[in-house]
């Protein structure tokens, strides 16, 4: 590729003739309008008969709770506005997060309002109900062994909830529990089975680090 100079002299001025220029106007608005043809839903603002206690307008109110990321806990401060949660911080109380946050836990709060979520029971990609999800589910432990039945879930953590796991799977033999994480978490634990012979979950002591290296590691995420 060759490049030249052009002198003041070579440049041609843009001439455009008034017939072009309306088509091209009326083309730009047009398209600037098409998005807005259809008007919003009408909705109703109606005010607080009685308000809930200690509410006052414009002024957030801060709930603990917690926030669970990879089966692991952490504890968190929601800001809510009217009942709607709009915010989550860590809780400088809770030794998991003592008061800091990352970018899963300021992204929580969008899943309460991300229109793409999921919003009712399918079944093969169509809409079902809960009432035809629990009939089938009662039709596959008409079997005795639980053949045929299938559950998925994200890491767990919590005590009680895996021994009300194992024991459905002590009643059920045929039935299987399958986990899913991240491609990121399953070759950490891949590379710990490769390491020690078994998954771990790496945790990292930085008070004994002068100097930390990190090489394609996010290991403060």
């Amino acid at each position: 590729m060759s490049a030249r100079q052009v002198s003041h002299e070579d440049r041609q001025p843009l001439t455009i003739d008034r017939r072009r220029f309306l088509q091209l106007s009326a083309a730009s608005m047009a398209m600037a309008a098409g998005g807005c043809d259809v008007a919003p839903p009408e909705e109703d603002i109606i005010p607080y008969v009685r308000a809930p206690e200690h509410l006052v307008l414009g002024r957030p109110q801060w709930y603990a709770s917690s926030f669970v990321l990879r089966g692991i806990g952490h504890g968190v401060l929601v800001e809510s506005h009217q009942g709607r949660p709009t915010k989550i911080e860590g809780n400088p109380e809770h030794p998991a997060s003592l008061g800091g946050t990352d970018p899963f836990m300021q992204a929580a709060v969008l899943s309460l309002y991300d229109p793409e979520r999921s919003q009712a029971v399918y079944h093969r990609g169509r809409p079902s109900s809960w009432d035809q999800a629990l009939a089938a589910v009662r039709e596959a432990l008409k079997t005795g062994n639980g053949a045929g039945l299938r559950i998925l879930t994200g890491s767990i953590t919590s005590p009680m909830l895996l021994s009300e796991l194992n024991r459905l799977l002590e009643a059920l033999p045929e039935a299987r529990w399958h986990v899913f994480e991240p491609v990121g978490r399953r070759a950490s634990y891949e590379g710990a089975r490769m390491a020690f012979g078994k998954p771990l979950e790496t945790r990292y002591d930085l008070s004994r680090a002068d100097v930390i290296l990190s090489l394609d590691s996010d290991f403060l995420s």
